[in-house]
């Protein structure tokens, strides 16, 4: 809100909650648009960016706040099966790397 309240053209992404998505994305000043894609991924990140260009024409400013993550107690870690803990790391720790990569001009 803040930045499109100072004039950012905002970009909304999520994975699944598109309608949440595109209900922001409405509800922010200045024209921002709803982007669907999957940050998990370099393919996904690449496209969000790219789509991000061309919607606004440009990128100033990269957030990278998508994530995920499950309160497991250090006692269970072997509850985390290594499907999650790819995931894990995939989202949280790849994504902001596949994202800034593809922000490089």
């Amino acid at each position: 809100e803040r930045l499109a309240a100072e004039g950012y053209r905002v970009v909304v992404n999520s994975s699944k909650s598109v309608a949440e998505g595109e209900a922001l994305a409405a509800a922010l000043p200045g024209g921002a648009v709803y982007v669907q894609g999957d940050c998990s991924t370099a393919a996904g990140c690449e496209a969000l960016v790219g789509e991000a260009v061309r919607c606004c024409g440009r990128l100033d400013v990269l957030i990278c706040n998508a994530g995920v993550g499950k309160v497991i107690p250090h006692s269970r870690l072997d509850l985390v099966d290594d499907e999650y803990l790819h995931k894990i790391f995939a989202l949280n720790c790849f994504g902001p790397l596949w994202l800034s990569r593809a922000a490089m001009p």
